[in-house]
């Protein structure tokens, strides 16, 4: 059993059904970590997060974490409620505001998760010029190690999404997984082990997990869930993190980390349909 610390429900609508799969999967501990862009009151008051396009419906925060209570009041699991937000450097006005957002909201949350979703000029990963990955690379390095640096957040989203998403992988992108290890080390910072970039690209996750390990860096698993189907993806990562030496892993309540033993080796049953 494990902690899974990224999650979403805006997109499906329905935090009860997203907490329900995952107690059902076997999540010990599960978060609702819904993007920044999806509450009206960071909306107000960071405009550029406006051009981010919308999973679903934007929540008032009241009302974010009201439907994460109703979510907890319907399982047998502790379902922590998180933010995942944004690193957006480029412009001044833009990353105070989110340092103030954060700020003023720190103990509304159990976990606040970093993301690097937009390189230079605002282009998202997803729109990258496959003709130079690796100045791609160079820039979304750059960037995840100043979020690390900035010690903004409890746990660095998914830093090999650009494999997922950008095109070719070149050499740099392994030679930043060490690099990612050590800053998250000098800044006792977590790093993310997602359940859809190891579905999509095991080997480079399997180098972050291989370095964190060497390194001693924290890891924090994730499914990156946005439906009931995909809950509890995160339950294919300890195989691996096993397999590198590692035994335990993060979780957070109230905005403190603890250490979680990742127990004896669970058999996944992948020959049942999904529903």
């Amino acid at each position: 059993m494990i902690a899974d610390n990224h999650n979403h429900f805006v997109e499906c609508g329905d935090a009860v059904a997203m907490a329900r799969a995952g107690e059902r999967a076997g999540l010990a501990e599960m978060a609702l970590t819904e993007h920044v862009h999806h509450l009206t009151d960071a909306l107000e008051r960071i405009p550029a997060l406006r051009r981010i396009p919308p999973e679903g419906p934007a929540l008032s925060q009241e009302a974010y974490v009201t439907e994460v209570g109703r979510a907890q009041a319907a399982v047998g699991i502790r379902v922590g409620v998180g933010i995942e937000t944004e690193f957006m450097p480029d412009s001044e006005a833009t990353a105070r505001g989110l340092a103030a957002f954060l700020a003023d909201t720190r103990n509304a949350w159990d976990v606040v998760i970093g993301s690097v979703h937009l390189l230079a000029d605002e282009v998202f990963l997803e729109d990258v010029d496959d003709a130079d990955p690796d100045g791609a690379w160079r820039d979304y390095g750059e960037r995840l190690l100043a979020s690390i640096r900035s010690e903004a957040y409890d746990v660095i989203g998914h830093p090999t999404r650009l494999a997922v998403v950008g095109g070719p992988v070149p050499e740099r992108a392994h030679t930043l997984m060490d690099e990612l290890a050590l800053a998250a080390v000098r800044h006792d910072v977590a790093l993310e082990v997602n359940a859809v970039d190891l579905r999509a690209q095991p080997a480079l996750v399997h180098r972050l997990i291989s370095c964190s390990a060497a390194r001693g860096a924290v890891l924090s698993l994730g499914s990156d869930a946005h439906a009931p189907d995909r809950a509890a993806a995160a339950l294919a990562a300890p195989a691996a993190l096993r397999d590198a030496g590692v035994s335990e892993v993060a979780t957070f309540v109230g905005g403190g980390r603890r250490m979680m033993p990742l127990g004896p080796p669970r058999h996944l049953d992948t020959t049942k349909p999904r529903h």
